[in-house]
């Protein structure tokens, strides 16, 4: 069984840079990401598992942005006509850095946002959007 090193590296919100496209995310308040693949029990003989294969990949997260942040992404592509769906394939990168100035930055490529879901209510404070993306991949390194 593999081993894991543990070190006290620790990496907070305040720290973190997230760049949509290449823009600096202001506004960004969360984002999440995963690297899904498809797995499934080998069965043979007896009714114990004999080894678990591998299927296909997929990504899938939500960048959860104020709305000025959304202004500033339609302004930057203004061929998508404010229609988040046509905006063309971009990357996000997020990088975090600790205390000791070590980062690690995670990039997110062939990134395209799938929909636009908006909401707007009586007495909101900010206006926050939460919107799904599909990638084709994903790089970590640290730095």
């Amino acid at each position: 069984m593999a081993q894991f090193a543990m070190d006290t590296r620790l990496y907070s919100w305040s720290q973190t840079e997230i760049r949509i496209g290449g823009l600096l995310a202001i506004g960004i308040i969360g984002a999440q990401w995963d690297a899904k693949q498809e797995k499934e029990f080998i069965y043979g003989k007896g009714n114990e598992p004999l080894a678990i294969k591998s299927g296909n990949k997929s990504y899938e997260g939500t960048l959860t942005l104020l709305q000025n942040d959304l202004e500033r992404i339609f302004d930057a592509n203004p061929l998508a006509e404010g229609d988040i769906n046509r905006i063309s394939p971009f990357e996000v990168q997020i990088t975090f850095r600790n205390e000791y100035d070590q980062m690690v930055n995670y990039t997110l490529f062939g990134c395209q946002f799938n929909s636009s879901p908006m909401n707007a209510q009586q007495n909101m404070k900010r206006m926050e959007i939460a919107l799904p993306i599909m990638y084709l991949g994903q790089k970590r390194v640290a730095i």
